[in-house]
């Protein structure tokens, strides 16, 4: 057990929270600042012939009233597929499409000024079933040739020849619904005008600042070096906070700098309801097979997802659940077939699960029904057909990189809850309308993001004279405790007290960004960025410690405050302040990311070591220590080299001389052996930065907007970057 992890300690901000003091988000106030709201569309799918705001710009005390017309930019906004109408242009095309804005003195003079706008509209036909809307000729736009926004195909063998010699087949169907996250916070924004060094500062209740300073960049033509972002006290988001966060900062932004004054954009329950995406309703066709052993043959699945007025994120739900959707089971043949249908119901986008819990609902359903067929229970069905180390899953990869423990996770599951012997015995009681019931079910789940896209997390680590330690980093806080995870692995990684640790906020100017705080990644993602870090600094401290007393610098030990160099013992402090002492400083900060083939693990630290070094040394005039002696570089001056697979990036940084930034990368790819396709790989230079968070457009055809690792033929996974 370590001194700082798996150790209860007091939570960051439980203080704050418990006592009322936590800022959050509709909490906030400036002078002069006034009040946001938005008129929504009165049909679902409607042409918008005028809008006449006059009587409401007339009113005393309302500041400004824009639309579509007042955004100098991108009008579109979205993560993955930029589709989403900040304000409603031509048409609106859902119940929940703003049409206009205002900004007045107070909230009710806002709402009463948004009541007076006239707008004419043209009604046209809708569409609210995505099985009658596939392929129909289009109805949001004409960028998705029947209505079809994405497609994802996983096939495993022959399914269908399969399926028709298994000895038992079930054929059935199975539908969700819509969901609404229910957070207790609504969504609230306040946007700043600033006259000093920035043009703007967005604060308030976000799950990815980073994405809310390029949708409001992208739209008001605004340098992201001018925006800053800075997180809030969340009340809760389970996904729902990404893009709904979006659409209200910049709408807020745009009405902040046309009055030069802060605005205050809050929705309320029910504009939250009306207006935010919801969790993907799916349809599937499923058909299961089996031998009389009990032993699964095939699987054959067709499933429409709702997508709602916008795409977005779309094509990664879709992903998720084709590729999770086969389950935790052995199975030969696999055809899943999936596809998101774009319709006027309200949009639909990421939500505890993002797809796979619909997907699991389905399969594992079907797998009950197949043990009531077979006549044994759904229990042992999952026994004879749950993966172990070594085999192939559903998508066609090998699972030999580590030890699968479903079967161990099941069987403990069971006697945990008593399944056996009450699922015995409610068969033998259950007669009439008043049952009694056990279930157990499996699933396949994903950590982070994977294949869909870059699966980076970057940190910085600053030692300060004084032995405190501040990290930053870019994911946020929404109740799951992360900031105090991650203040304990940097505790425990620099062999320091947890006390010395202090976590900045979610903030876009103070915290490099590393993605959303999604997919179960935050603790494995930023902790690991963290590890890599503070072994850099701990090889900093070492290094003058290693001369003045003459050991080895790999034999010294930091553990619980405590520094143990040969016969010599010292506190963190007193290391610290010897390392200051002495003049031996870091002046380059380095950003490493590893490009290469393999699972998705933390990468070998000596191998970037070297490799540090060696650029290092290339690309700056320094003596042959590349933690010591005295750099003449300009500030600002960048060098940018690969190796063997590998890109490193080195840059000065201003601030204390202890700093390290680092990026560990995870390969989004399985290893599935010999027969193993690239054909696109992601890596993290500046050049792929930019490409990031440059707009990247909404694209022309269905084709296009297959995400990667859609494709398996015979076992064979073929991933790409489209």
């Amino acid at each position: 057990m370590g001194h700082a992890i798996n150790r209860p300690v007091r939570r960051l901000d439980v203080v704050e929270k418990v006592t009322g003091q936590a800022m959050y988000g509709a909490d906030l106030k400036f002078e002069r600042m006034l009040y946001g709201k938005g008129l929504y569309a009165e049909h679902p799918h409607a042409r918008i012939v005028s809008i006449d705001a006059s009587e409401a710009e007339a009113m005393e005390g309302v500041a400004c009233v824009v639309t579509a017309r007042d955004i100098p930019g991108m009008k579109v906004m979205g993560e993955v597929m930029q589709d989403q109408y900040i304000l409603a242009d031509d048409k609106t095309r859902f119940f929940g499409d703003v049409v206009a804005c205002v900004a007045a003195e107070t909230p009710e003079l806002a709402a009463e000024a948004v009541r007076r706008i006239r707008v004419e509209y043209e009604a046209l036909p809708a569409f609210f079933d995505p099985s009658r809307a596939k392929n129909h000729e289009p109805i949001i736009t004409e960028d998705y040739p029947g209505n079809v926004v994405s497609v994802s195909r996983v096939c495993k063998g022959d399914a269908e020849k399969a399926l028709a010699a298994c000895d038992v087949v079930v054929d059935t169907h199975y539908s969700t619904q819509f969901i609404e996250h229910a957070y207790i916070e609504p969504e609230a924004l306040v946007a700043v005008p600033s006259h000093e060094s920035k043009v703007l500062t967005i604060h308030g209740s976000m799950q990815h600042p980073f994405m809310v300073r390029t949708s409001i960049c992208r739209s008001l033509n605004l340098p992201m070096a001018k925006v800053d972002v800075v997180q809030s006290a969340l009340g809760g988001t389970f996904g729902g906070k990404l893009e709904s966060a979006e659409q209200v900062a910049v709408r807020a932004a745009l009405m902040a700098l046309k009055t030069d004054r802060p605005v205050k954009y809050v929705l309320t329950r029910e504009d939250s309801i009306r207006e935010t995406h919801k969790r993907t309703p799916f349809s599937f066709h499923v058909r299961l097979g089996a031998n009389r052993d009990g032993s699964l043959q095939a699987l054959h699945t067709e499933a429409i997802a709702d997508s709602g007025a916008y795409a977005n994120w779309a094509c990664g739900i879709i992903g998720k659940a084709s590729h999770l959707g086969p389950g935790p089971y052995r199975n030969p043949n696999v055809l899943y077939n999936a596809c998101a249908v774009t319709t006027n119901n309200i949009h639909t986008g990421s939500m505890r699960g993002f797809g796979t819990p619909q997907a699991i609902f389905a399969m594992e359903n079907a797998m009950d029904e197949l043990a009531e067929k077979l006549g044994i229970s759904p229990l042992e069905l999952r026994r004879r057909n749950a993966l172990r180390t070594g085999d192939v899953n559903g998508t066609g990869q090998v699972l030999d990189k580590h030890t699968v423990t479903v079967l161990e996770v099941l069987n403990n599951a069971a006697a945990a809850i008593g399944y056996e012997e009450k699922y015995e015995k409610y068969n033998r009681e259950n007669h009439g309308l008043i049952r009694r019931g056990v279930g157990i079910a499996c699933s396949a789940r994903g950590v982070s993001i994977g294949s869909e896209g870059l699966d980076v997390a970057r940190v910085y680590i600053e030692v300060e004279e004084d032995a405190s330690v501040l990290v930053s980093c870019g994911y946020t806080e929404q109740g799951q405790g992360l900031r105090t995870a991650l203040a304990q692995i940097a505790a425990e990684a620099l062999g320091c007290d947890f006390e010395r640790v202090t976590m900045n906020v979610a903030d876009s100017s103070r915290a490099p960004t590393s993605g959303a705080a999604i997919a179960s990644r935050g603790t494995f993602t930023g902790g690991n960025a963290i590890i890599d870090a503070a072994k850099h600094i701990l090889d900093i401290l070492k290094k003058p410690l290693a001369a003045e007393f003459g050991v080895d610098a790999g034999t010294i030990r930091f553990e619980k405050d405590r520094v143990y160099a040969g016969a010599h013992e010292l506190s963190f402090a007193e290391a610290v302040a010897r390392c200051y002492a002495v003049g031996r400083h870091a002046v380059d900060a380095a950003e490493i990311a590893l490009v290469g083939h393999g699972n998705a693990q933390v990468v070998d630290i000596a191998a970037k070591a070297v490799m540090l070094h060696a650029l290092v040394h290339t690309t700056l005039p320094s003596r042959s220590d590349l933690f010591f002696g005295k750099h003449n570089t300009p500030r600002g001056n960048r060098a940018d080299t690969r190796t063997t697979g590998q890109a490193i990036r080195a840059r000065r940084l201003p601030g204390p001389i202890l700093s390290i930034q680092t990026v560990p990368t995870f390969d989004a790819f399985p290893d599935i052996g010999k027969k193993r396709r690239m054909l696109g790989r992601f890596r993290c230079s500046q050049s792929s930065k930019d490409e990031l968070d440059a707009p990247r457009g909404r694209r022309s055809s269905a084709e296009s907007r297959i995400p990667a690792g859609h494709s398996a033929v015979s076992g064979t996974l073929r991933f790409g970057r489209t």
